[in-house]
Parts: C-alpha cells; sequence; structure tokens
C-alpha cells in the first residue's frame, strides 16, 4: 500500500482521528506528542504514513535527513508508530525509498525499528547504532514506596519533611487538569523551575522558547485526551517543587521536574516524589518512567534502566554510516585562511576521523587522551554521538585513554554532557573539559560544580588570574586537574613570574587524585613533577621533545578540524613556536 507524507499542520490535524494511538507504547508515539512537535520544533514537517496509517514515521527534514520528531530537542525515546510487524516492514520500506539518510537520536533499545531498518536496508545501506544512554524506571511494588530505603536514608526524608514543617503547612495535590486550566500551572511550573538549579545552569523553559512552545501545545492536547498529571508541593503559601507528567499505558512518564532553591533544605523535590510515587502505586500504576538519563538525584529512587540508542540508516549511495561524521567533518574548510591554518597544524592532528586517532594512539604506544576538535558548523548533536562513540571504542580497545571534551561544542548542555559522562562512567574512562576561552570559563565551572565526580576533570590555565582560585574549588570538588600555560592569555592579568605561577597552582592541587602536567617547557614540567612526586606528563601528538621522559607520559591525540594548539601571538615571545609553525605550513603533517 502506497504511503503519503504529510508536510503541513493541516495536512496532519486531517488524520487526527484516525491515528494509531492504540498502538503507541509510549507517550512519545501519541498524535499530541507529535502534532505538538510538529507545531514548536518541526521547521520542515515530513511525517510519512502508510495510506490506512496502520504505520507512520513522524519525522522532520533537517540537514538533508529525515529525523524523529522531537528527539534531538527534547532527548526522550521516541518510535515509529504501527499496528504490527507487518506494518512497520512495510512503512521502513517507504520510509528508506525517499533515499534520505533517517536519524532517530533516541529509542529504545529494544525497539523492533532498527530490526525493520536493517532489514530493509540489507545489501541497499547501512545502520550506525550507538548508545544513548538509559532512562530510569522506579518500579512500584505493593509494598510501601519508602520500604525500598534504609534506615539512614528514611531519617533523611523524616528531617527533611520537619524542616518544611517548620516554615509552613505542607501539602501535596495531583492534577489532571481541563484544556483551560493548563497555562496558568504551566506558568506556575516554569516559574518554579527557573528559580532552581535549572535556570542556573541556563536550560530551564524560561529560556528556551521552542521547548516552552512545545509543552504549551502538548499540555493543552494531554489534558484534553485526560491523560497530564500535574503535581505540586506546597509550603505554607508558595509552591515549593512541581512535577509535570503524563499517565500512559499503566506508568505515569515524568517529563519536567522542579523546585525553587529557596527551600532547598527542605529536599521538596524528594518529598513531592515519594508522593507522587505513593499516589501512582495507589491508582495501580506499575512504575514510573522517569525519562532523561541517568542522574545523581534519580539513583536515590532506582538503579533500574531501559537502554537507549541512536539510529542512524543510510541508503546506497549516500557513502554509508561513516557519513554521519564524515559530513560533520568537512564542513568550514573552504576559505583560504582556514586551508593555511588546517596545514599548519595537520602535525598535531591524528586525522580527521575516529579510526586516525586510534590508529595513532596505538602507534604512539602510551596511554593516551582523545579529544575531538569540532569545526564551524558542527551541531552540538554531532559532536555527543563522537564522544559517545569514542568513549564506546575506547572501551572496546582496552587503552589506557580518557576522554577530553570541550563543553561549548556541546553547547554548554548538562543533558549532553551528563549523558557522556553517564556512558564514560559505565565503561570505566574518565572525561576531561579542556581549556577554552576565558569568557567561556563561568560556564564551564557551573557545569563542573554541577556534574562534580572522581572522573570528571578541569584545565587550569596559569595565565589566567581567576586559575588559582579555580584550582582550590577544583580541590574542594575532587575533580581531576590538568595544568597549562594556557593558549588564550588573560588580558587583565600578568604574572610577575609566570613559572612560579604554574608551580603555584600545581602546589594548589597537590592533595589531587589526579595531576596532569601539560607544558612544553621540559623545565617546568620537570620542576611541577618533583614538587608533586607524583603526576602525569601530558604532551601534544606532534610536538618536538627532547630529552628524557618525566615519567608516566600521556600524548593527547587530537581529530577532527585542524587549528592551531598555540597561539600565534605568543612567536613573539617565543620564537621557537614561530619555526614550529613554518615547519608545519611546510609540512603539513608529521
Amino acid at each position: 500500500m502506497p504511503a503519503r507524507v504529510l508536510t503541513t499542520l493541516d495536512e496532519l490535524d486531517a488524520v487526527a482521528d484516525l491515528w494509531p494511538d492504540e498502538a503507541a507504547g509510549s507517550p512519545a508515539q501519541r498524535f499530541a506528542w507529535v502534532r505538538a512537535c510538529a507545531e514548536a520544533l518541526a521547521d520542515e514537517l515530513h511525517v510519512v504514513a502508510l495510506e490506512d496509517l496502520r504505520a507512520v514515521a513522524p519525522m522532520a527534514r533537517r540537514a538533508g535527513a529525515l529525523e524523529l520528531l522531537g528527539a534531538r530537542d527534547l532527548y526522550e525515546p521516541g518510535d515509529f508508530i504501527y499496528a504490527d510487524e507487518e506494518a512497520l516492514e512495510e512503512l521502513t520500506r517507504e520510509l528508506l525509498d525517499l533515499k534520505r539518510p533517517i536519524v532517530v537520536h533516541r529509542t529504545w533499545a529494544d525497539s523492533p525499528g532498527e530490526k525493520a531498518l536493517r532489514r530493509a536496508l540489507r545489501g541497499r545501506g547501512l545502520v550506525f547504532r550507538r548508545e544513548a544512554g538509559e532512562t530510569p524506571v522506579l518500579h512500584l511494588a505493593p509494598a510501601a514506596v519508602e520500604d525500598r530505603f534504609n534506615s539512614r536514608r528514611r531519617g533523611d526524608i523524616r528531617r527533611a519533611r520537619r524542616r518544611a514543617e517548620e516554615l509552613g503547612s505542607v501539602s501535596v495535590e495531583v492534577l489532571s487538569p481541563s484544556p483551560g486550566e493548563v497555562g496558568p500551572l504551566l506558568d506556575e511550573i516554569v516559574a518554579v523551575e527557573g528559580a532552581g538549579w535549572k535556570g542556573v545552569r541556563g536550560t530551564a523553559l524560561s529560556q528556551d522558547p521552542r521547548r516552552r512552545r512545545f509543552f504549551d501545545e502538548y499540555g493543552s492536547l494531554a489534558a484534553a485526551e485526560k491523560t497530564l498529571r500535574i503535581a505540586r508541593l506546597r509550603i505554607g503559601d508558595e509552591t515549593a517543587a512541581v512535577q509535570l507528567a503524563v499517565e500512559h499505558a499503566g506508568r505515569l512518564w515524568l517529563l519536567k521536574i522542579g523546585y525553587d532553591e529557596r527551600f532547598a533544605r527542605c529536599s521538596p523535590g524528594t518529598l513531592l516524589m515519594l508522593e507522587a510515587a505513593r499516589w501512582a502505586s495507589e491508582r495501580g500504576l506499575e512504575a514510573i518512567e522517569l525519562l532523561g538519563v541517568r542522574e545523581e538525584w534519580t539513583r536515590f529512587w532506582t538503579e533500574e534502566g531501559r537502554r537507549c540508542v541512536s539510529l542512524y540508516a543510510y541508503p546506497a549511495g549516500l557513502g554509508g554510516a561513516r557519513s554521519l561524521v564524515a559530513g560533520g567533518l568537512a564542513q568550514g574548510k573552504r576559505r583560504a585562511v582556514r586551508r593555511i591554518v588546517d596545514r599548519a597544524a595537520r602535525a598535531q592532528l591524528a586525522g580527521p576521523g575516529l579510526d586516525d586517532a586510534l590508529e595513532a594512539a596505538r602507534t604512539v604506544g602510551r596511554a593516551v587522551t582523545l579529544g575531538y576538535w569540532d569545526g564551524p558548523g558542527d551541531s552540538p548533536g554531532l559532536v555527543e554521538s563522537i564522544a559517545l562513540v569514542t568513549l564506546e571504542r575506547l572501551a572496546e580497545g582496552g587503552l589506557d585513554a580518557y576522554l577530553s571534551i570541550k563543553p561549548p561544542a556541546l553547547g554548554n548542555s548538562p543533558r549532553r554532557i551528563a549523558t557522556v559522562l553517564g556512558v564514560a562512567e559505565e565503561l570505566g574512562l574518565a572525561v576531561h573539559f579542556d581549556s577554552t576561552g576565558l569568557d567561556e570559563a563561568d560556564s564551564s565551572w557551573q557545569l563542573l560544580q554541577a556534574l562534580a565526580r572522581p572522573s570528571l576533570g578541569c584545565t587550569l590555565p596559569s595565565r589566567w588570574g581567576r586559575s588559582l582560585a579555580d584550582a582550590k574549588r577544583a580541590a574542594d570538588l575532587g575533580l581531576r586537574v590538568r595544568v597549562v600555560k594556557g593558549q588564550w592569555p588573560d588580558p587583565d592579568y600578568k604574572a610577575r613570574d609566570e613559572r612560579e605561577r604554574f608551580l603555584d597552582i600545581v602546589d594548589a592541587v597537590a592533595e589531587a587524585a589526579h595531576v596532569g602536567i601539560a607544558t612544553h617547557d621540559r623545565a617546568l614540567a620537570a620542576a611541577a613533577i618533583r614538587r608533586l612526586g607524583r603526576a602525569e606528563h601530558e604532551r601534544l601528538l606532534g610536538l618536538p621533545w627532547r630529552g628524557a621522559d618525566l615519567g608516566p607520559t600521556r600524548i593527547y591525540v587530537p581529530f577532527g578540524h585542524a587549528y592551531l594548539p598555540y597561539a600565534i601571538a605568543r612567536a613573539r615571545e617565543h620564537p621557537r613556536l614561530a619555526l614550529w609553525v613554518a615547519r608545519d605550513v611546510i609540512r603539513g603533517g608529521r
């Protein structure tokens, strides 16, 4: 049966009554979700449906590919909708006949959609898959929810409740609002969320008009379906914590949470979650789908999760799965100045692809750090994908390695970075924040503060006035550290003695679990390592080095887009740098 392609909201609305909602395993497959994504998030709607709507692929066109609606912007698992396996097989064939790459940024790992894509592409293309973390799931047992906690945790909850009651009466309600009631309630959710850590991180709905519009649209549609649930905890006359959820398929699906930082001592989010879980259990629901990714707060409630993957399908003639990375790496290399810089920097670059970096890592025969250098036009989603694939390949290869990332390349997104950190922890690997420009330091440190853990590292440039204070901050947070001179100087700071300043920062991180000394100044590196008694020397791939090694040495292996890893302006102070630049321009590689 031929398929039709819906490209306008009117066309989508015309099939609302035929939409196979009864086949939806999650809210993201229902018409209300797809309609809200189409309204708020899709620039070019491209919904592919069998003529009888027994199967639908809710897609949008973006950068020449067809992407599953909402999965990139909301990072919640989605899927095709289908009444049976036969309809799914027919849908995937119709979808691939459009001869465009198919991108599903997040779906359940056990989705039949992947197998259907692979069968449809057998001999006609490739399917690339990567891990996309887990969504935590809280299963509701017949016993009381708090019985899952040990005595210490139960005591913590009782103390939090008492602190809340000292401020005023505590009340919890779970609402099933009508469409007309949704607007004011969503305004309240947005205000509370913005008053908490999401507001500080810049991820609150109040700071994201597109996602806010989605939730406005979806909230009204879900309320009309009588599936919307809004929970709030009030202390006195103030709303201290909120949840936005939908009830579907015997489960409560948690879409948004937030709490007011003024009540942080009372753990209002925990108190509300406990009451929401009691409500769901009494209603006979089997589980709460926490969605998102594993975070510290979700581990308080559950260690169970549903594994997710991302899928990239490439019909024959489009270059196979590697074009996902190659397409991103090929952008932004057109201008003459860029070509010169590319040629100069190629001596420090393993190559454009991950395979180049892994080959270089094996060749150097030492511990390594792998870092992707993004280029103009690389989306945060692409950079995240490359980071996750890099972690998997490092773990598979058994290399002594960790991953370096640049937070701005990931959009400074706590969600994306938390996903990378979660996969790294599962694989037993560390992740390091590379140094960026001074103007981006505050945002990087906000992320470090929020995501601090022993496997996370930061970079301390000794040429920055703020770095001594940051060194003490890193020690307090228990971070790994890398001490560098730094590519970008601080225009408002000039050390009287740059060598002593470097060593002062080394002293400040002496108690850190891991310290890397990354400088091409051999004498300074030796002095720093002697000072600590234990440290790891780090060197950039391709930079010259003479003399004996300084104990354990790790090689930083970058791949991706070439750019000069040292500031040309510094060449006036250190003529040897100018010689390196000239050498690299002439050689264009190692």
